[in-house]
């Protein structure tokens, strides 16, 4: 999928870079290949960000953030990426189920479950 097919579908989505083609998803920078679009969540104790360049190691060269890094990729912003992130993972699923399988299983592993609520909820 085009990164400009996501930012058109999901309008609250900034691009700053190449339109580039992205095969799935990935939260998870160890665990990110070739293709990926690395999806840098802010935390409490540190920011996704903080693992970009491992992702772009791995052949990563889109980020989904709340902020543009300091690599030299292709960023799309979202504002307030956790709040929102529900609505971008349920408007990529509807055209793109297997896209969005791995990486919303990693969302979730990665969630206290006290705060499932208040992302979906």
């Amino acid at each position: 999928m085009k990164l400009s097919e996501i930012v058109q579908r999901f309008s609250k989505i900034r691009i700053y870079g190449d339109d580039l083609e992205v095969k799935d998803l990935c939260i998870k920078a160890q665990e990110s290949k070739e293709g990926d679009l690395f999806i840098a969540l802010p935390g409490e104790k540190s920011h996704g960000l903080d693992w970009e360049k491992e992702a772009i190691s791995r052949g990563v060269r889109a980020i989904l953030s709340d902020k543009i890094g300091k690599e030299k990729v292709t960023y799309l912003v979202l504002e307030n990426l956790r709040d929102n992130l529900s609505d971008f993972f349920f408007d990529l699923f509807k055209r793109s189920s297997k896209m969005v399988n791995s990486a919303f299983v990693s969302f979730f592993c990665s969630v206290k479950s006290s705060d499932i609520a208040n992302i979906f909820f």
